[in-house]
């Protein structure tokens, strides 16, 4: 199991960043740090994808810069609901600066997003299911932890994708290889960044994977909030 005590960082850094500014943010790490530089253009995908290669652990944290950890202990949380078998990637639940929901997995019924978008964090859903640890379709890799072989052999993050919807193709990719996704409201992180989805990357997973659009085995029903307005 991955530990405080036992980690090393990877950072993926744009060729954009200077050496001094690279020297600062790594004083700020407290454990060993392999830096991997990337050239030319530098995407989500990229980045995730260079990290994952320079990785010499079974398993590895994905953390984006714009994510900022509320809770202790939360390396050792995600990362016991590893040992479950065929399970791929687990994340914790993301919430905006008011700790309203962004995303408590992902859900592809009736058409892909973020379940439990915009609801309060008091509000468990329907049946409790925001209370739980539990499976579903696919999570955020904003901050997750994954089996890294596992992601390697579907070949990581596409770079097809503009959008959050890679994690949707993530998603699928994964599924379709048979291991499963765990979102856990055990941790709670905040994204301080926009969880979009553009046109074009809408077309193109509906291009790849529309035969789940509608038919998520995990989420058969609306999970967002629906707040009424005036007219």
């Amino acid at each position: 199991m991955l530990f405080r005590s036992n980690f090393s960082v990877v950072f993926v850094a744009s060729e954009r960043v200077n050496d001094g500014e690279l020297d600062d943010i790594c004083a700020r790490f407290e454990r060993p740090t392999d830096v991997v530089r990337l050239s030319g253009e530098f995407s989500y995908s990229q980045a995730v994808n260079a990290g994952l290669v320079a990785c010499t652990t079974p398993h590895a944290v994905l953390l984006d810069q714009f994510c900022d950890v509320i809770d202790s202990n939360w390396i050792e949380t995600l990362t016991s609901y590893m040992q479950r078998d065929s399970v791929a990637i687990v994340a914790p639940v993301l919430v905006d600066q008011f700790g309203i929901t962004l995303s408590s997995g992902l859900g592809l019924t009736p058409e892909p997003h973020d379940i439990g978008r915009d609801r309060h964090p008091n509000d468990f859903g329907p049946v409790g299911m925001f209370a739980i640890a539990r499976e579903c379709f696919g999570v955020r890799t904003r901050c997750a932890v994954v089996d890294v072989a596992s992601l390697k052999a579907v070949g990581g993050l596409s770079r097809d994708y503009d959008s959050g919807l890679v994690d949707f193709d993530l998603a699928c990719k994964l599924h379709e290889s048979g291991k499963h996704a765990i979102i856990t409201p055990l941790v709670k992180v905040r994204l301080f960044d926009d969880l979009r989805m553009t046109d074009d990357g809408q077309r193109t997973f509906a291009s790849r994977w529309g035969r789940y659009i509608g038919n998520d085995p995990y989420t058969r029903f609306e999970t967002r909030s629906r707040v009424l307005t005036q007219a």
